[in-house]
């Protein structure tokens, strides 16, 4: 784990389990506060007054810093996955069949969200494969 992934861990480690809330306290007294399982953080009283927005991250952060840590454990997961993958027998797996090389290249040309550079360049990356797989 690196050192910033480490110090977040750290950080959620014994908090106090959310959900966290913005409003009065818990004895509703006419004070902004964070308020959890047993606990307020006022921030407006008698005067003060932390921005809307500081409090509204602290609030946030309690469950997001958690959700970060596990998607990015997923992610290196993925990524250490993806790594060990084969290309060249993946690449000679597909070059061997053309109906498996053409689902392939037509899966990739049917992307909704490629715009049409992309199509051209995918077509071109299609021509290519073909050509090597004759």
């Amino acid at each position: 784990m690196t050192d910033i992934l480490k110090r977040a861990a750290d950080a959620v480690e014994g908090v106090t389990p959310g959900p966290w809330r913005i409003g009065p306290d818990e004895e509703g007294a006419p004070a902004q506060c964070i308020t959890g399982a047993g606990f307020d953080i006022c921030t407006s009283w008698g005067g003060y007054n932390a921005a809307d927005a500081d409090a509204s991250f602290i609030v946030a952060a309690r469950d997001l810093v958690p959700e970060m840590l596990g998607e990015i454990a997923a992610l290196r997961a993925e990524v250490k996955r993806l790594q060990s993958v084969d290309i060249v027998n993946a690449a000679s797996v597909l070059l061997a069949d053309p109906d498996t090389l053409d689902g392939f290249l037509g899966h990739i040309l049917n992307r909704h969200d490629m715009d049409a550079t992309m199509k051209d360049y995918a077509e071109g990356a299609m021509d290519y494969l073909r050509a090597l797989a004759e």
